[in-house]
């Protein structure tokens, strides 16, 4: 989740300045909240009214399945065919972290059970799981959304001029706030971090079943680009780790060139 923070910055004469970030109210969801496209989107960047209307139509869908007469395989085919589809749509513009998304599945999971006439107290993994490993292969709500999300980003790349600079420009930033590199033609991983941005579930999905999300390019390890936090395998998000997260190697030789006729005491902070 968001919260206030500190910008820690260089002056011209690299003297460190702080510049404070807060964040408004999080429950002013209509004061600060405007709807494009049938996505809520509100100041903060963190789509929590279009989280609780996500939820919302949940429950009321899986309420109004609950009374059909109707098979499990059929209840199943078509919450993937329509509400799924309708509900992923707003889902994959939204900074959500993995928990959100697996918090809708809940009454999903529900609806499921009580047309399988399963217990309440059985294993919701076992409703996805594959058959060949003893599920019954159903599909995730939340993993659907995941997947229309990485698909925006894939045609995005690949599209016009315009959309590829915005959708680079969000990953961009999904790296920096990482803290790696995004210096071009090298390759850096997108680390999870503290602030919502459109990755964040991604990352924490791929990092459960041990894959890393990459930006493709040379290792950086050993070159001017490399990142001084990464260099000195500095813990993310530490008070180090945030001074120095924009420097990288050249840093150290620009400040010796620059700064070679003073004393080391006179180096900057």
């Amino acid at each position: 989740m968001n919260t206030d923070y500190e910008l820690f910055t260089n002056g011209p004469d690299w003297s460190p300045q702080n510049i404070l970030v807060r964040y408004v109210y999080d429950d002013a969801h209509f004061d600060s909240v405007f709807k494009y496209l049938s996505v809520h989107i509100d100041v903060n960047n963190r789509f929590r009214r279009q989280y609780d209307v996500t939820k919302a139509s949940i429950r009321q869908t899986c309420l109004a399945a609950t009374s059909r007469q109707a098979s499990a395989e059929i209840i199943s085919t078509v919450m993937v065919i329509s509400p799924f589809r309708k509900l992923a749509f707003p889902g994959k513009y939204c900074p959500w972290n993995f928990k959100d998304h697996r918090d809708l599945d809940v009454p999903i999971n529900d609806l499921y059970k009580h047309h399988l006439h399963l217990l309440p107290s059985s294993s919701n993994a076992a409703l996805y799981m594959p058959p060949d490993t003893g599920g019954l292969g159903l599909s995730w709500l939340s993993d659907q959304i995941l997947m229309e999300k990485w698909a925006m980003i894939w045609r995005g790349l690949h599209l016009d001029h315009s959309t590829r600079v915005a959708t680079e420009g969000l990953l961009h930033r999904a790296l920096r706030l990482g803290h790696t590199s995004t210096d071009f033609g090298y390759r850096s991983a997108f680390a999870q971090c503290n602030i919502s941005q459109i990755l964040t579930g991604l990352i924490k999905l791929t990092s459960s079943i041990g894959l890393t999300l990459c930006k493709g390019g040379a290792p950086p390890q050993d070159t001017p680009s490399q990142p001084l936090a990464q260099a000195l395998q500095l813990t993310l998000h530490s008070k180090i780790d945030k001074k120095l997260m924009n420097h990288r190697i050249t840093t150290i030789a620009d400040l010796m060139t620059s700064l070679r006729t003073k004393t080391t005491d006179e180096l900057p902070p």
